[in-house]
């Protein structure tokens, strides 16, 4: 998403949140992005119509092991509430080590119905919450997960 860097062009901060109404898909990678401008991003800017997202995670040689972009996830209440479909995609850009796993904890989910998970060739140790983190789900698709450890 190479609008992430349109705010580091504003000399004075930014006082309020920009809510665009009218969007209904948003599409957000985090290629090339590191998470500090990620979450700065998200929280100058809400979707408060959009009920689909497609979220993919990329992995790069920015991130820091005790850094995640779970942020993205506990915070979709706060920049897109009504999301009923989510596409997260997991990957890496060649910058990890072979063997290595990356831990990803879900959030609870209440609005989202249909959920896609792919990770490429990352290896994934997936936990979810103990309550019902899913209520509404009615479809579960899980793409290209070679490498994915689950925990219920």
């Amino acid at each position: 998403m190479d609008f992430l860097h349109l705010y580091e062009r504003f000399d004075a901060p930014i006082r309020s949140i920009l809510d665009l109404k009218t969007v209904e898909t948003i599409e957000l990678s985090t290629q090339s992005s590191t998470i500090p401008e990620v979450q700065n991003f998200l929280s100058l800017i809400r979707f408060s119509r959009a009920s689909s997202l497609d979220l993919r995670i990329w992995y790069n040689q920015f991130i820091q092991e005790t850094q995640s972009f779970e942020s993205i996830l506990l915070n979709i209440d706060s920049f897109a509430p009504r999301i009923t479909r989510l596409e997260l995609s997991v990957d890496e850009n060649g910058y990890t080590v072979p063997g290595d796993t990356r831990a990803l904890s879900f959030p609870r989910l209440p609005e989202v119905r249909n959920l896609t998970l792919s990770s490429g060739s990352m290896q994934l140790d997936i936990s979810f919450p103990q309550d019902p983190f899913l209520p509404s789900i009615r479809s579960l698709i899980f793409d290209r997960c070679k490498k994915l450890e689950l925990k219920w």
